[in-house]
């Protein structure tokens, strides 16, 4: 009777922890600049924050970036993984 309950509650925890978990961004990551791009299009593109890619690169408080500049990915802005519960005794 346990098992019957408790199998369906774990398979869920576990699809919803596998679910949450995003694979970070390397750190020799870069992008090169196109014609027409922005620091916005490129945060879009990688999910990162506007200010994380200025910061990585040092830009200051400038959005200014020119065709041909590689810029340095910081490693994602999205949600921190959840670690995984731990096994029942």
């Amino acid at each position: 009777m346990f098992a019957r309950r408790t199998a369906p509650c774990l398979l869920s925890l576990a699809l919803l922890t596998q679910a949450s978990v995003s694979p970070p961004a390397r750190a020799d990551e870069t992008h090169q600049v196109l014609a027409g791009e922005t620091l916005w299009e490129i945060a879009q593109q990688h999910d990162v924050s506007v200010d994380a890619l200025r910061e990585a690169n040092d830009l200051g408080n400038s959005d200014r970036i020119l065709p041909g500049q590689h810029l340095h990915l910081p490693t994602s802005d999205g949600p921190t993984p959840t670690p995984p519960p731990p096994p029942p005794p």
